[in-house]
């Protein structure tokens, strides 16, 4: 089995967002309900040190296997550059 880091990173193509129904904190993965169904999700960057509390509304920028990469929600409202 192929670890998460080393299957290729897809960017979506607009912005999407979820609900974390289970709390995502730095390396540890959580959970997420995008579109009907519930995926794993973890923060991007992975070395951001970012959390994310359950029931709170992330941005999701891209998928890596099946693992949605997470942003705050704020990241567009702030107009951060979020894909280096």
């Amino acid at each position: 089995m192929r670890s998460s880091t080393s299957l290729s990173i897809k960017r979506f193509t607009s912005h999407a967002s979820g609900l974390i129904d289970k709390a995502v904190a730095g390396d540890a993965p959580g959970r997420i309900r995008y579109s009907g169904t519930v995926w794993f999700a973890r923060p991007y960057p992975s070395h951001s040190n970012l959390t994310f509390a359950k029931g709170e509304r992330v941005l999701i920028i891209a998928r890596q296997g099946t693992t949605l990469l997470v942003q705050p929600k704020a990241a567009i409202s702030n107009q951060i550059d979020i894909w280096p």
